[in-house]
């Protein structure tokens, strides 16, 4: 049986939220190496680096299309937005959602501190930001981290809660075929 490779896209703005996506990287590694012994790869897929020949907006949902997780963050930005207003962020959130990938997200706490650069101030993509963030409140239990230690712990707590019911229902699923198997043919009852 091949061993399972799990993708995860980390997805936020990328300035203002710098050290927290490293954060995800960090507990995607960390936790990796925990669950190696037990055959499973996990793979931190983070954008800030590489080139493509396609535009970036293709990229980002190709790769999220590929994934099996996506982690979003959010911070105070509503950030870069795609030629419909919608910010990349929320584009592949939304990609997510319609993929049906287990979603993930986290909320940098009001009382963490933000430089004033890392602070929306555009009333527009303020709005747009609540929105989002209501979106997300409305359709998964979010979380929310005061520095990198905090998140980088809330992570892989809950990849590690994601992975065991993936490989609880495969357990489930591979005890119910082995029961349903038709008895091989010549056997006494």
């Amino acid at each position: 049986m091949p061993h399972p490779i799990y993708r995860i896209f980390i997805s936020s703005t990328f300035i203002d939220l710098a050290p927290e996506r490293k954060a995800v990287e960090q507990a995607v590694a960390d936790l990796n190496s925990a669950v190696a012994r037990a055959g499973i790869a996990l793979y931190a897929i983070d954008l800030r680096r590489g080139s493509a020949p396609e535009p970036p907006l293709e990229v980002c949902l190709q790769e999220v299309r590929l994934s099996d997780v996506i982690v979003t963050l959010v911070g105070k930005c509503y950030g870069s937005e795609t030629k419909a207003g919608i910010s990349y962020t929320e584009t592949e959130f939304d990609e997510a959602t319609n993929q049906k990938l287990q979603r993930l997200a986290f909320y940098k706490d009001e009382s963490a501190i933000f430089l004033s650069e890392h602070v929306e101030t555009d009333s527009e993509k303020i709005r747009k930001l609540a929105a989002f963030r209501q979106k997300i409140d409305s359709q998964l239990k979010r979380d929310t981290f005061l520095n990198f230690d905090e998140l980088r712990a809330d992570v892989i707590r809950d990849l590690m809660r994601w992975l065991r019911r993936v490989h609880l229902a495969r357990d489930i699923a591979r005890v119910c075929k082995k029961e349903s198997a038709p008895v091989a043919s010549g056997q006494n009852d």
